[in-house]
């Protein structure tokens, strides 16, 4: 693939080129009639607009200048014409891993259960790229098909019990799909839909793009793409995005913090509305998350310091990274009458912060909140 300049600027020059127009010494327009100042180099008459050469002089005059003004992606064709969307995606890959295993399988090779080789490294491996929890020891075993479904279940792909060349083809693609992502999802429907012949339809484009949403754990992200895109089976994808709950208690923690105060979340909500706490450090950083679903606590170990505590809640659950998506509520605490969001924790110390509360200790302190965006949570 080359990268080649693509825009032309076509420029008319046509002060002094009055060589070839025909009627331009005389001052008289061929067409209507009329005359007009003499010596001007006019190419059209300023009285009925018409060139003042005939067609093909005129055509005959016109310079084109090649200008560069921009660059974009150009694919490069064989002499036939011919586009081969395989080679495009491994040349996009850049990675010889893949190539020589796709020439294996494309060449005949298939890899089965219990098949073993450089093959079957290379499928793992990529496998590996996809995110899946593996070993690329070349042994194509139960847990090598078992991340391989769990692969073409996330794509909208038939479950294959062997792979062979296309089969590993439409799992590079939709790897490139994945790691155009991470670099610009804005630019991959660009990329893959103006190729020649236009072999990806835009909204199979974006179902992939959606499914990669879904493999990464963007699962609300996930949900808005397939609704957004008439592919295949996009509209049932969208309503399975919501996923269980996860067990009340602490769902993720910063595992470089040490335990110096424990921090309690205790809530008396409606059975279907589940609560996800974030907890953030003083400059900020992402500390620890609990969840609560419907009435219960959670508590976590944190050292002394000062907190941003943040709560979501919502009936649909998206994960960890999407929380409940936009239609959750989202607040941050606040401490005392002037809406102050930080909290001391300190050590040795163990506190617990009641949602909804029933019967109010007369020694707590009241504990509000204020409105937080869902990009802000």
């Amino acid at each position: 693939m080359k990268k080649l300049i693509s825009i032309l600027l076509c420029v008319l020059l046509l002060a002094g080129m009055t060589a070839g127009i025909a009627s331009a010494e005389s001052g008289k327009c061929p067409n209507c009639g009329e005359e007009y100042p003499a010596g001007e180099g006019y190419a059209f008459c300023p009285n009925c607009g018409e060139p003042l050469a005939a067609e093909d002089e005129y055509d005959f005059m016109i310079p084109m200048i090649t200008k560069v003004t921009d660059e974009e992606e150009y694919v490069e064709l064989p002499e036939d014409g011919s586009f081969d969307l395989t080679d495009y995606v491994l040349n996009q890959l850049d990675n010889s891993v893949y190539r020589e295993t796709y020439e294996a399988l494309a060449g005949g090779e298939t890899v089965s259960m219990g098949g073993w080789g450089t093959t079957a490294k290379g499928l793992q491996q990529t496998l590996i790229d996809f995110g899946q929890k593996l070993s690329a020891d070349g042994q194509a075993g139960g847990k090598t098909f078992e991340a391989l479904h769990a692969v073409q279940d996330a794509f909208g792909v038939e479950r294959t019990d062997k792979v062979d060349g296309e089969a590993y083809s439409q799992l590079l693609l939709r790897l490139l799909v994945l790691k155009e992502m991470d670099e610009d999802e804005y630019g991959v429907t660009e990329k893959l839909c103006d190729l020649p012949g236009e072999p990806i339809d835009y909204d199979e484009c974006s179902y992939m793009m959606a499914c990669a949403d879904y493999l990464k754990g963007n699962y609300y992200k996930a949900k808005e793409r397939f609704e957004s895109c008439y592919w295949g089976d996009a509209e049932e994808r969208a309503e399975k995005c919501a996923q269980p709950w996860p067990s009340n208690g602490q769902i993720w923690k910063d595992s470089n913090l040490g335990a110096g105060t424990q921090l309690t979340i205790t809530v008396n909500g409606e059975p279907d509305v589940g609560m996800h706490v974030k907890i953030y450090t003083e400059s900020g950083k992402l500390a620890a998350m609990l969840f609560v679903g419907g009435s219960g606590s959670a508590s976590t170990w944190l050292p002394g310091g000062t907190y941003t505590i943040k709560d979501g809640t919502g009936r649909d659950w998206y994960g960890q990274e999407d929380s409940f998506g936009y239609y959750g509520n989202y607040e941050v605490m606040t401490f005392d009458d002037y809406g102050t969001t930080e909290v001391e924790l300190k050590a040795g110390y163990s506190y617990t912060i009641t949602i909804n509360v029933q019967n109010a200790s007369p020694d707590a302190s009241n504990v509000g909140s204020m409105y937080d965006s869902y990009d802000d949570f």
